[in-house]
């Protein structure tokens, strides 16, 4: 086989050889070379050989152009009977309408419609007259720009200009190709990079723009509000009537601006307002905005209020904001004193998310963020479950809030670099003094240093008296022994449930912990046995996972003091929880209302 194959192959070589060198042999005619008769054998015998080689170079060179492309219209011929191939142009348009816009600062080539146009004839066609795939403009060669355009139809523009990534006379260039389209503009996003080039977008704004949603500027320098290289022009409103979202990042806008109104997403950063009425007038921007979905309020410099006249008549109550659609707001390093003022006002639903990250002075504890009542923030004061951690090496605390079958959550983030683990202890104090939440579950997290918590922790749970779960997890042993309960201290009466992960607490400590809580201490004679009459609150369910001093041969001993006893020891290789219930008659009664596994 491989012989015929052989033969074969020489012989259509020799074949497509004489073929090429008889049709080249007129264009050699012409042009042929006055042999030297200098010259030696030898160097004619190379020249031929030379001519030879080039004409089976030239045959390996037509076979495989004329390979390539039978293979190619092979393939295509097999696309075609493949389903996705069968389909009706109009549904892989809806498809490739589907692909959605990638990441919109992305700039990468081989992105739609580039990808798509570029896979078949039929895909190519059918992306070709897909307008919405040519809506995104954003860092393209020039010469493109009037491509997206025309193949965009009527289709509204999300237009993305770089000064970071692009020369600055090609970004001018493309906004110059994209004015007199201005009236198709959806959205426009600039990387600014620096402040001075706030100033020269002033011209490209001055425009009607009717169908713009969202305008946002990102830059890289803080900017003051007198400023006038980093300031926006006054644009009327009625140039922008559909504008809904408005991101400022270190871009000044004054907060008169009637852009600031109807809006659905507000993003403010890297902005200082040197104006004493600023914060009043932020307050007014909010009020005016009653759909907003998305509040983002970042690096806002005020200055801070005129404290009022004492002997002067208190001016009435401010009436509430009322923002039945936000969804999320975010406050990060922020004036607390303008944190307060907001959340006084806003009402809030139970599924808003609400993010706080400040940073707090010595003289200051969360009274100075949170209002004197949240009875307007559903999102708080629906909160059953807390989640407290030690972060940032041991300077800062984490608290983040749930609401049950809800989304709903508020999270505070507290920085200060000294502020060390008695500061956190008496921060969190003075958390939970301010705002009594109805709590049922607790976790506190990374807690290893024992200072202050022998005095404070026990104060803590005392403001949560509802508490049927807690977890602690990386703690020092001293916090999980204030639910010991003692003669003059009975914290988290309802405990049903509690979990111990990465602690260094011992048996002898979770004993004495579980015996206090089925036997308070009255007198040593109820402290040493079962008694009848002694009052039964013993926990429903203790998990122990990976405290490196609990051993096995703690398990019958911790037994005996909880209804259900779950744990996964140090050295354990897998994640499996062993479970034993116990059956001993003082532990029988399980409450009707608790949630044991």
């Amino acid at each position: 086989m491989e012989s015929a194959t052989s033969e074969l192959l020489s012989q259509l070589m020799q074949t497509l050889v004489e073929h090429i060198r008889v049709s080249r042999s007129g264009i050699n005619d012409s042009n042929e070379e006055v042999i030297d008769p200098v010259r030696s054998t030898s160097e004619v015998s190379r020249s031929a050989l030379d001519e030879e080689i080039k004409l089976f170079e030239l045959a390996v060179e037509a076979i495989g152009t004329y390979s390539a492309n039978a293979l190619a219209a092979l393939r295509s011929r097999r696309n075609e009977t493949t389903p996705v191939y069968r389909l009706p142009n109009e549904i892989l348009s809806s498809i490739f309408e589907g692909i959605g816009i990638e990441d919109i600062q992305s700039t990468s080539p081989l992105e739609a419609p580039i990808n798509v146009a570029g896979v078949s004839k039929v895909w190519r066609s059918v992306a070709f007259n897909t307008p919405s795939l040519w809506k995104l403009i954003k860092a393209l060669p020039l010469g493109l720009v009037p491509t997206f355009l025309d193949r965009s139809k009527q289709s509204g523009l999300d237009i993305f200009i770089d000064y970071t990534k692009q020369p600055r006379g090609a970004c001018r260039a493309q906004l110059a190709l994209l004015v007199p389209h201005a009236d198709r503009w959806r959205s426009l996003l600039v990387q600014l990079g620096t402040v001075s080039r706030t100033h020269e977008l002033n011209r490209y704004l001055k425009y009607q723009l009717p169908r713009l949603e969202a305008l946002c500027f990102f830059g890289s320098d803080p900017v003051l509000d007198i400023d006038e290289t980093g300031t926006l022009q006054g644009i009327p409103r009625e140039n922008a009537p559909r504008l809904r979202q408005l991101c400022l990042d270190s871009t000044y806008l004054p907060l008169s601006s009637p852009l600031f109104s109807d809006l659905t997403f507000l993003l403010l950063s890297n902005i200082s307002y040197t104006s004493p009425d600023a914060g009043r007038r932020l307050l007014g921007v909010i009020d005016a905005c009653p759909l907003l979905q998305n509040l983002s309020l970042t690096n806002l410099y005020f200055i801070d209020p005129i404290p009022p006249n004492p002997n002067d008549t208190p001016p009435p109550p401010a009436a509430p904001i009322h923002l039945p659609d936000l969804r999320f707001i975010r406050f990060s390093n922020l004036s607390l004193w303008v944190i307060r003022s907001i959340l006084s006002r806003i009402v809030t639903q139970a599924y808003c998310q609400l993010f706080m990250s400040t940073r707090l002075l010595p003289r200051e504890s969360p009274r100075d963020i949170l209002p004197a009542t949240v009875q307007n923030l559903h999102n708080i004061r629906s909160v059953s479950s807390l989640e407290v951690s030690v972060i940032g090496r041991g300077r800062d605390m984490r608290i983040h809030g749930s609401v049950p079958g809800s989304i709903g959550t508020f999270t505070i983030v507290m920085e200060d670099e000294p502020m060390g683990h008695t500061r956190i202890q008496r921060t969190l104090l003075a958390f939970a003094q301010h705002l009594p939440l109805p709590l049922e579950s607790l976790k506190i997290s990374g807690f290893q240093r024992r200072k202050g918590s022998a005095s404070i922790m026990p104060q803590i749970l005392s403001h949560f008296p509802q508490l049927a779960e807690i977890t602690f997890d990386g703690c020092h042993k001293a916090f999980i022994e204030a639910l010991v309960i003692s003669a003059t201290r009975h914290v988290c009466p309802r405990l049903e449930r509690l979990q111990i992960d990465f602690c260094t607490i011992t048996d002898t400590v979770l004993i004495d912990l579980m015996r206090s809580r089925i036997f308070p201490p009255r007198d040593p004679v109820a402290r040493s046995s079962f008694t009848n009459d002694a009052p039964v609150c013993p926990l429903n369910l203790l998990r122990l996972y990976r405290c490196r001093k609990i051993t096995m041969r703690s398990i019958p001993r911790l037994q005996e003091y909880a209804r259900m006893l779950a744990w996964v020891l140090e050295g354990q290789l897998d994640d499996d929880y062993h479970v034993l219930t116990s059956s001993h008659p003082r532990l029988s009664v399980v409450d009707s209302s608790s949630n044991d596994e």
